[in-house]
């Protein structure tokens, strides 16, 4: 690509472009907020002005994304990846959307994740295994491994993270994990 991210209204009228400076791998839009996670050599999170194409702030990642996704109020996004390489290892972090700083940081690398409605509760899915945050301090609640094996050299994706309305069911669907014939499986968890 050329670096730059586009918006279009959904009649295709150019509304604006901007700058990322690599290739985009996630995006996430808020009411008011587009954010995109960059891999190549720029990598990190850009928080933009839905309606200008502005951007409010940068936070150069150790390594290219995987995801980025807002918290219910808008206060917060997660990022994250689980790639590990010679010069980076797998993170996730949380960040303030009003400063652009590390609110805290999860204890371990993720792929995806997912809020709940009221922002309590954040799942993160790694390659093998599912794991729920607190939504305000990070700490985690619970694990579940979700995928046979130890997960390494296994290509195992999350189509979804969905979180029920009310909070007390999550729902992980993955398609495959090729290295143990594993396909199209599901898991829902119910909140105790």
């Amino acid at each position: 690509g050329d670096g730059y991210m586009y918006c279009y209204t959904t009649e295709g009228t150019f509304k604006w472009k901007t700058y990322i400076g690599s290739w985009g791998v996630s995006v996430d839009v808020s009411k008011k907020y587009v954010a995109v996670t960059t891999k190549s050599d720029v990598s990190g999170v850009r928080l933009i002005d839905a309606k200008t194409g502005v951007q409010k702030w940068y936070y150069e990642a150790p390594a290219r994304g995987c995801g980025v996704v807002f918290s219910p109020d808008e206060k917060l996004i997660w990022w994250g990846n689980d790639t590990c390489s010679s010069y980076s290892a797998a993170s996730s972090v949380v960040i303030d959307v009003a400063t652009g700083k590390v609110k805290f940081a999860l204890d371990r690398g993720a792929q995806m994740a997912e809020w709940t409605a009221d922002g309590k509760y954040l799942a993160a899915k790694t390659a093998s295994m599912l794991y729920v945050y607190d939504g305000k301090t990070g700490e985690t609640l619970w694990s579940n491994k979700v995928v046979p094996g130890n997960g390494q050299n296994a290509f195992s994706i999350a189509f979804t993270l969905y979180y029920s309305a009310d909070g007390k069911y999550l729902m992980a669907v993955f398609n495959k994990d090729t290295s143990h014939r594993c396909w199209g499986q599901a898991y829902f968890f119910k909140k105790k």
